[in-house]
């Protein structure tokens, strides 16, 4: 009979090194199911920053990120935490967090985080590795369902509200993450209507009415900024976002056209040579087929861009989509017009730091701090952020997102995203219970 002797492993290491007899370990690791994370573009600098911090503080390491290897402004973030192992003798088991992030825009992920899976997300390989790769296609192979979506709006108030039959699917109900003290969102954007620097200077204001018929008609006459009859042979343009971005629910919501009603939006072209607009051609977005028109831009800089540019003395606009130029119905001045961030419609210079845009009052108030704050400007809108119930690990990933963005002040949330129009819910004297509904006194 043969006597099996068991050497503690301690004593097992000293033998090795007296007698140069090797006793190998190893460590099985496996990964626990991923975190997949998108959301709003507008708060993509600061939902980065809250997750760089909770990364930080529960031992998550930072490896991979698309855009920029700054982690705040990347486009998208890779973290991965290998957890202590488990076991004894020479097999040990270890397991792997992972937290991939991809700032898509709201609408793909509230449409994929309610989808249970039919409408997936490209994000970064698990494995990939690099700080500041190319913000290309080929980086996002990794197509997946998103467990954590951030959101300028209401999910009652998205494409993908709940039991909505869009995309493919019947969306399910998110739950919703507060911060721990917080009653409404946890951080305040304000958005802004601006035109281009040839707009009348007395003129840089917008009413509801008129914003509404921009949505409805893409167009209107400079007469309903004036009230003058005269001006009604100068044409204002709408430029817009697509159905994917957040932007454009909050613009057409606090317009009361409605969040889901159908726009007609144009985009700058180029025909003959000279700058020229077309209404936005017919194309699938989200799983949804949106008529010409009903397209736009799809990020908030490509828009803003766009918006800097002073249209021609004479405009050839494609009326319908489809590729046919004619000379504007306008046979005035034509102007573009845009809504967007504050961030991208308040300060906004050219290449000599002049002034490329400039911000409009809305319903007459102007998008001051103090306007703001009391409630008299009413084109804002919170954050929020979703979680599915899988994995479990995402409400506490989503809630130290949502506490450290609750505990830095208004200066410091600007001073996290490289802007103004940014506030903490508690600086405002004013709150709210759905997108563009009343502003009631706390």
């Amino acid at each position: 009979m043969k006597t099996r002797i068991y050497i503690p492993l301690a004593l097992a290491l000293a033998l090795a090194l007296l007698t140069g007899v090797s006793f190998s370990q190893t460590t099985n690791l496996t990964t626990n199911p991923v975190v997949y994370m998108a959301g709003s573009q507008a708060f993509s600098r600061l939902d980065n920053a809250a997750l760089a911090s909770y990364a930080r503080d529960n031992g998550y390491t930072l490896v991979a990120t698309t855009g920029s290897s700054n982690v705040i402004s990347a486009k998208a973030v890779l973290y991965v935490r290998t957890n202590n192992p488990t076991g004894t003798g020479r097999n040990l088991k270890a397991t792997v967090d992972i937290i991939n992030v991809h700032q898509t825009g709201s609408e793909a992920g509230m449409a994929s985080a309610a989808s249970g899976g039919k409408y997936k997300v490209g994000f970064l390989n698990n494995n990939a590795r690099g700080l500041g790769l190319p913000d290309a296609a080929t980086n996002y192979p990794n197509s997946n369902t998103v467990s954590i979506t951030t959101s300028p709006i209401y999910q009652k108030n998205s494409w993908f509200f709940p039991k909505s039959k869009l995309g493919g699917f019947v969306a399910s109900q998110l739950t919703e993450v507060l911060p721990t003290n917080g009653v409404q969102g946890i951080a305040v954007q304000s958005w802004v209507w601006s035109a281009g620097t040839n707009f009348p200077a007395d003129l840089l204001n917008i009413t509801s009415e008129t914003a509404q018929a921009l949505f409805r008609n893409g167009h209107v006459p400079l007469s309903f900024f004036t009230g003058k009859r005269e001006d009604s042979t100068n044409g204002v343009w709408l430029m817009g976002r697509d159905l994917a971005a957040g932007a454009r629910l909050a613009a057409q919501i606090s317009a009361g056209y409605g969040a889901l009603a159908g726009v007609r939006q144009y985009q700058l072209t180029n025909n003959g040579g000279s700058l020229a607009l077309a209404l936005t051609p017919a194309l699938n977005v989200l799983g949804i087929n949106q008529p010409a028109g009903n397209g736009g831009y799809n990020s908030t800089t490509s828009q803003q861009a766009a918006a800097t540019n002073i249209l021609p003395s004479v405009v050839r606009v494609d009326l319908s989509g489809s590729g046919s130029y004619t000379n504007s119905p306008y046979t005035g001045t034509n102007y573009l017009i845009q809504y967007n961030g504050y961030a991208n419609s308040v300060g906004v210079t050219n290449s000599l730091g002049q002034p490329a845009l400039v911000p409009m009052a809305f319903n007459g108030v102007p998008p001051t701090d103090d306007a703001i704050r009391s409630g008299a400007y009413t084109f804002w809108t919170y954050e929020h952020i979703y979680v599915t119930a899988k994995p479990t690990n995402a409400s506490a990933i989503a809630k130290g997102i949502a506490d450290f963005i609750f505990g830095l002040t208004t200066a410091q949330i600007n001073g996290t995203v490289n802007s103004r129009g940014y506030y903490h819910v508690n600086d405002l004297d004013v709150l709210r219970t759905t997108d563009g509904g009343p502003v009631q006194r706390k």
